[in-house]
């Protein structure tokens, strides 16, 4: 059996089986953590993912459009890789799908941007 803090060289020199250990430590070094600063580590991350790529789209979305687009279709969201947006009628969503990779390299230019990999024209 490896001991606590064994290694796997030591271990080959004993011919003893080795297993790593894949876990970290807790940073709460044992002790419970509250609710309330679970909520707030849960919420800080949330926040960082949402305020990336959703909100650099919701501000700049009509500049990554072509001119004759920008009153005809509106920002919805973002997720996973997947940009929705919605546009006014038929025909122009299917303008808009024509368009679809000029305005997808605008989008994955911007850093934060960057794992986009495809629009959705609702």
């Amino acid at each position: 059996m490896p001991l606590l803090k064994d290694n796997s060289i030591i271990s080959a020199f004993r011919q003893m089986g080795y297993s790593p250990t894949f876990s970290k430590p807790r940073q709460t070094h044992g002790v419970p953590i509250s609710i309330r600063e679970l909520n707030e580590i849960f919420f800080n991350k949330f926040n960082k993912k949402r305020s990336g790529a959703h909100s650099i789209l919701q501000k700049k979305w009509d500049s990554f459009l072509p001119k004759r687009f920008v009153g005809k279709c509106s920002f919805e969201g973002v997720k996973l890789s997947v940009v929705f947006a919605r546009a006014e009628s038929a025909s122009a969503r299917q303008e808009m799908q024509m368009e679809e990779r000029s305005i997808l390299k605008k989008i994955v230019a911007i850093n934060e941007c960057k794992n986009i990999k495809r629009i959705v024209f609702l």
